[in-house]
């Protein structure tokens, strides 16, 4: 059965945080628009309607992701493994809730393996899970400031046992399968100083990537 922790802690000043609080990325977010019920939007491996169809996505589809256009910004890229492409012409932008004087979205999840392990950033809480133990701690509240450079964030998750920081960067993130992902995130022990944390015992070895969580995210 998981285990679930709680701990409520006091947000800490965000400081000199950036102040546009829009939509400013170099990744875009749309949800799929003129199809019909019964039809899906095909995905295909080039930005051409007569490559190999790849997928689908759902004619009602709420949150799609972009990290690359067509040089003629007809077709999107989505953030999958190998080579994913929509068509632009059934897609129209939508508005994400942002973090507070931040440009990183609510519901943002990264992840890593060796093992297997994810955080996400919602909102009230914050939670990580190590995927071997499949045990999530959770966090009612946390907090956030400015990182290292202008395009990162750092995150710090506090459980009883763990301290956690996270630094969420504005960086494309390619995984090892060639997924591309909008964000790129390091990880490490607040105590020790060092890149690799602990959840229930089980070790997590550096930072991967992030991507937006359908199940948190928040759209206006």
């Amino acid at each position: 059965m998981r285990n679930i922790i709680f701990l409520i802690f006091p947000m800490l000043p965000i400081g000199n945080v950036l102040a546009d609080e829009t939509n400013s990325l170099g990744t875009y977010y749309y949800r799929v628009t003129n199809v019909d019920q019964s039809d899906v939007l095909n995905l295909r491996d080039e930005p051409t309607a007569n490559s190999d169809i790849v997928g689908s996505l759902a004619w009602n589809e709420r949150l799609v992701t972009i990290t690359k256009f067509s040089n003629d910004g007809k077709w999107g890229l989505l953030p999958s493994d190998g080579d994913d492409w929509v068509s632009m012409k059934y897609l129209e932008p939508i508005d994400l809730e942002f973090f507070p004087k931040t440009r990183i979205p609510v519901g943002l999840t990264c992840f890593g393996w060796d093992p297997t392990w994810t955080v996400t950033f919602s909102l009230p809480f914050a939670s990580v899970t190590n995927g071997i133990a499949r045990e999530e701690k959770k966090a009612a509240s946390y907090a956030y400031d400015i990182g290292q450079n202008e395009n990162s964030f750092q995150f710090y998750v506090s459980t009883r046992t763990d301290d956690f920081t996270f630094e969420v960067t504005e960086k494309m993130c390619e995984t090892t399968a060639s997924s591309k992902f909008p964000y790129s995130v390091n990880s490490w022990d607040r105590v020790t100083n060092e890149p690799i944390n602990r959840i229930n015992g089980q070790p997590l070895y550096g930072g991967e990537c992030c991507t937006i969580s359908k199940l948190h995210a928040v759209l206006k």
